[in-house]
């Protein structure tokens, strides 16, 4: 995935990750979990992450809960405390 972070940066997190639908009754709801490298936060802004490297390469890891039907998903996905993001996706045939 390639973005620009919250200084404006370029930056890049390639990642893995898992999928559970915890709940029997309620197979709408989903948790994520993914982990990978992230790079982009340089500079003055690379203490903004933790254990980031002089290059702007860090490990991460980051937990969701979601949403998801047939033609739908949505997903809070949490960065620690520095906050939250809401992702919404859905599938036009």
């Amino acid at each position: 995935m390639s973005f620009r972070n919250s200084f404006d940066q370029p930056s890049q997190y390639l990642y893995i990750g898992k999928l559970w639908r915890p709940l029997d009754n309620y197979q709408l709801v989903h948790l994520k979990l993914t982990w990978g490298i992230l790079h982009g936060y340089k500079g003055q802004y690379k203490d903004k992450v933790p254990f980031n490297s002089d290059n702007g390469i860090a490990p991460l890891l980051l937990p969701s809960i979601g949403l998801s039907g047939k033609r739908f998903t949505t997903d809070v996905v949490f960065f620690g405390t520095a906050g939250a993001l809401v992702t919404i996706g859905v599938l036009v045939p």
